[in-house]
C-alpha cells in the first residue's frame, strides 16, 4: 500500500510541475540564430542576441538590444506538453507584427530534448526558418 501511495504522489507531483511549466511566463535567451531553409537544411548562422518572452497568450522576440528589431504577437493554437523542465514541447501560431507593421503569420515550436532548449520559428512569408539554441531560460513573475 505505501509503493501505491508513494507511486500516486509521484505521478501527481510529475503532472503539477509539467502543467505548470505550461502556465508560466517565460524569458528565453539564445546569443545565435541559426538559419534553415525551407526543408530544414542549415544555411548561415549569426552571433546575435534574441530574448524571446512567452506567456500562453502572448509571444515577444527581440533580436539585438534594441525594441526596434522587435516582433510581438497574440498566441493562438496553444500546445504545450512537458514531462518535466528538461523534456517538453510547446507549440503555437502567431501573427508576428514588427513596428514598421509588417506581419508573419508563425508558427512557433520551443522543445527541450534532455536538457537541450531549441526554438524553430517558421513563417510562410519567408523563405527560411529560424532556429534559436536557447543558452538560458527564467521564470517572468
Amino acid at each position: 500500500m505505501k509503493k501505491i501511495t508513494v507511486l500516486f504522489l509521484a505521478c501527481i507531483t510529475t503532472c503539477l510541475v509539467a502543467k505548470a511549466q505550461c502556465d508560466k511566463s517565460i524569458k528565453w535567451t539564445s546569443s545565435q540564430s541559426e538559419f534553415l531553409d525551407t526543408a530544414g537544411n542549415f544555411q548561415h548562422s549569426n552571433a546575435e542576441a534574441v530574448t524571446v518572452t512567452t506567456t500562453p497568450k502572448k509571444i515577444n522576440i527581440i533580436r539585438g538590444a534594441t525594441e526596434e528589431q522587435a516582433m510581438s504577437g497574440d498566441i493562438t493554437n496553444y500546445s504545450c506538453k512537458w514531462k518535466d523542465k528538461k523534456n517538453g514541447k510547446t507549440s503555437f501560431n502567431a501573427e508576428l507584427v514588427e513596428p514598421g507593421g509588417k506581419t508573419r503569420h508563425a508558427t512557433i515550436t520551443i522543445e527541450a530534448i534532455n536538457g537541450k532548449t531549441t526554438i524553430l520559428l517558421e513563417a510562410p512569408e519567408e523563405n527560411t526558418k529560424i532556429r534559436l539554441n536557447v543558452d538560458s531560460f527564467e521564470e517572468i513573475k
